[in-house]
């Protein structure tokens, strides 16, 4: 930052000098910008900009004026700082002085008040001048440090401030007291009345700072016009913005400058461009060209791998420019599986090839591939070739239509089966029913039974005829939980139970062919199934030493399709005792379906042959000698 000497304080010869070398300096060093602006020169180094800048003052009002652009050095520190303090308040006083003296963009100091714990921070105010500041009611007793920084005027290009900041003075302390004494108030008059003379004589110095201000430049406007003359400037029509170039008419231009009094001069008007001259006599014809060879399909051939997305062809023969228009065969060796592809013949550059306006092409070995190129892209030209996905037939009607995961039938966009892959196995898919049908119009189907049911979990295996009112031979259906042969509808379970019979009761033991049964029982046995859905029961008999004793049938009566509640069954066994006297009981048990779940047993007995006596014995005593362990029905 350069120092010099205040306007104010300046011998009239040295002012005039010092304006003269200004006028001098800035006529030298002016420059006027597109955006119609100027940059003048200062004398500490700095640049002062004045016209259409963009930028806003602390109150966000626009500038025109960008003063001390490219300063970047701060003011030195505000020396003479003091304070004191009266009835609550502190008074800070600055004397007016910067170290290294006070530069030409000097603006103001700021007096700061921090409390001694560091908690608290005020700004007491700003001073463009020796003076002092007061701060609001403090706490009596309270210690406060007092310092002050300068700040300069400087800006940014386009007039936003970018003030430079000194370092802070040395700290003041004071305490804040709170008794008014009048030693106090004829002090604090004294300092008032000091920093009234030196306000003073800083007014003066403004007041003639000011009127040099006013002096210079503040706004410069650029205006133009159309005239539909070259030597007499229009007068009308200067607007700030340049008008559009029109046949038959010159453009005009014209300097507005106001100084800082609001005092305006327009420079003459200058004509700065002209306008469009006559077209000139059409000129001779030029010689017929030579006659071009005949055109020829330009042919290459490919070796690049199948998965290899960058093609590389070479041409068998022939020059090709690669321009709008040109064309090549090319054969290649190998199929293509890439997605994306680019060609590259003979070097010129890797192009997309495009199918279909896609970035997709497929071909198998061996297949000769027209292309043209387009400026930007290959384009295939020759069919059948597809991209990623294809629609082979009538879009509007049947067609079949693939993509990367199946291929599907359809009518229109509505499909009608599709066949298709997973990582576990193969599919067909098809929307409701599916029929494989014969000539003569008789179908096996997958899908509902009757259609006019709309049932569509089913699936039956037979022959249907394609009316709506069910089947017309012998047929098999499944719809869970059920199968029906015929019209007949059964649990789906009895599949299964056909074959393997089910266990209706396990001696206690858990209903399961693979659980050994429990040791059974001589009273009611309680079945887990309804007698009746099955065609037969076996019911499995054990003596009084747990030895096996036989197995008997429940079959329905003749006549009957069912066995009916009531229906009896006389079961026997037979038991051999052993030691030195040996016989052989036949035991006997009737049994009776008193409910379609209850087996319950009655009029036990039994007969005795003897070997010791050689006789024979029995007894109707009403006790069952047999225990069933197990029943299993057969459906």
């Amino acid at each position: 930052m350069r120092h010099s000497k205040l306007a104010g304080l300046m011998t009239p010869m040295e002012m005039v000098a010092r304006v003269a070398a200004q006028a001098s300096s800035t006529a030298a060093s002016a420059r006027t910008r597109q955006s119609g602006s100027i940059s003048v020169s200062n004398a500490d180094g700095s640049r002062t900009v004045l016209g259409a800048v963009n930028g806003t003052d602390a109150s966000g009002m626009g500038v025109s004026v960008a003063t001390h652009v490219g300063d970047t050095t701060a003011p030195g520190r505000p020396v003479g700082v003091t304070a004191a303090s009266s009835a609550g308040v502190i008074v800070a006083f600055w004397s007016g002085s910067l170290e290294g003296g006070t530069p030409d963009d000097f603006d103001h100091v700021t007096m700061t008040a921090t409390s001694s714990d560091g908690l608290q921070k005020v700004v007491l105010g700003k001073l463009s001048r020796e003076g002092s500041v007061t701060s609001a009611a403090l706490a009596s007793g309270t210690t406060w440090a007092i310092t002050a920084t300068a700040e300069d005027d400087a800006h940014a290009e386009d007039g936003t401030p970018a003030h430079n900041v000194s370092a802070s003075s040395d700290a003041v302390s004071v305490t804040v007291t709170a008794a008014v004494d009048q030693a106090s108030v004829d002090a604090a008059a004294a300092a008032a009345q000091a920093a009234q003379k030196t306000a003073d004589a800083a007014t003066t110095k403004a007041d003639a700072a000011k009127s040099t201000a006013e002096s210079a430049l503040a706004t410069v406007t650029v205006e133009y016009a159309l005239s539909t003359s070259e030597t007499v400037a229009p007068t009308s029509g200067w607007s700030a913005t340049a008008p559009a170039w029109v046949d038959g008419k010159w453009m005009w231009q014209r300097t507005t400058t106001t100084d800082g009094k609001g005092t305006s001069t327009t420079s003459a008007p200058t004509c700065i461009q002209g306008a469009k001259g006559a077209d000139g006599a059409p000129g001779a014809d030029g010689k017929d060209g030579t006659d071009g060879k005949d055109g020829t399909m330009l042919l290459a051939s490919c070796a690049t791998d199948v998965a290899t997305a960058a093609k590389v062809a070479t041409l068998t023969s022939g020059t090709l420019v690669l321009a709008v228009g040109a064309t090549v065969s090319v054969t290649f060796a190998n199929a293509n599986t890439a997605a994306s592809p680019t060609l590259n013949v003979n070097g010129t550059g890797a192009k997309p090839i495009r199918l279909n306006g896609a970035g997709y092409a497929y071909w198998a070995a061996g297949a000769t591939v027209a292309l043209v190129y387009d400026g930007a892209y290959w384009q295939v030209c020759n069919t059948p070739l597809y991209g990623s996905t294809a629609t082979i037939g009538n879009p509007g009607g049947g067609n079949v239509y693939i993509d990367s995961d199946s291929v599907d039938v359809r009518k229109g966009t509505s499909t009608l089966a599709t066949f298709g892959a997973n990582s576990q196995y193969s599919f067909m898919q098809t929307s409701g029913n599916t029929y494989i049908t014969t000539t003569s119009g008789n179908q096996i189907a997958f899908g509902q039974y009757d259609k006019s049911t709309g049932y569509a979990d089913d699936v039956f295996l037979g022959l249907l005829n394609n009316s709506t009112s069910g089947h017309s031979a012998p047929i098999i259906g499944m719809r869970a939980p059920y199968i029906m042969v015929q019209t007949s509808v059964y649990p789906l379970d009895r599949l299964a139970t056909a074959i393997q019979p089910v266990v209706l009761y396990n001696g206690g033991a858990a209903l399961d062919h693979d659980t050994a049964p429990g040791a059974g029982t001589t009273g009611t046995v309680t079945l887990s199934e309804s007698a009746a859905n099955f065609a037969e029961l076996t019911m499995y008999l054990t003596d009084n030493n747990g030895r096996y004793a036989g197995a008997f049938l429940l079959a329905p009566l003749p006549g009957h399709t069912t066995i009916a509640v009531g229906q009896t069954c006389d079961v026997y066994g037979f038991e051999a005792a052993e030691g030195e006297r040996t016989w052989t009981y036949i035991r006997r048990t009737r049994y009776t379906l008193s409910t379609a779940t209850a087996l319950v047993p009655s009029n036990g007995g039994w007969v005795e042959m003897r070997s010791d006596f050689g006789g024979v014995g029995f007894s109707a005593d009403g006790v069952n000698y047999l225990k069933i362990y197990r029943v299993t029905g057969r459906r």
